[in-house]
C-alpha cells in the first residue's frame, strides 16, 4: 500500500519522509559529490535510528543488465 510522502530540497541532499503505522522515516540523499546520505526512523518522541547511510558501494556481479555481456 502507498502512503503519503514529502520530498524536500536540502541543499546538497534531497530528503524523502513518509509515515507508516507510528513510525517517521526520513532518508535522505546526496545529490552531488560522494555517494552516501542520511537516515533516520522515529516513533513518536522516540528516535529508533539516526546515522548516515554508507559510503561504499560494492562491485555488482550477475545481474541481468549484465548477463548479454
Amino acid at each position: 500500500k502507498m502512503v503519503e510522502s514529502r520530498v524536500s530540497d536540502r541543499g546538497n541532499q534531497v530528503e524523502l519522509t513518509f509515515t507508516v503505522g507510528a513510525r517517521t522515516y526520513a532518508i535522505a540523499l546526496n545529490k552531488t559529490g560522494e555517494v552516501g546520505g542520511h537516515i533516520k526512523i522515529t516513533e513518536g518522541a522516540k528516535v529508533l535510528v539516526d546515522r548516515p547511510l554508507t559510503q561504499e558501494v560494492m562491485e555488482q556481479h550477475g545481474l541481468a543488465l549484465n548477463a548479454g555481456r
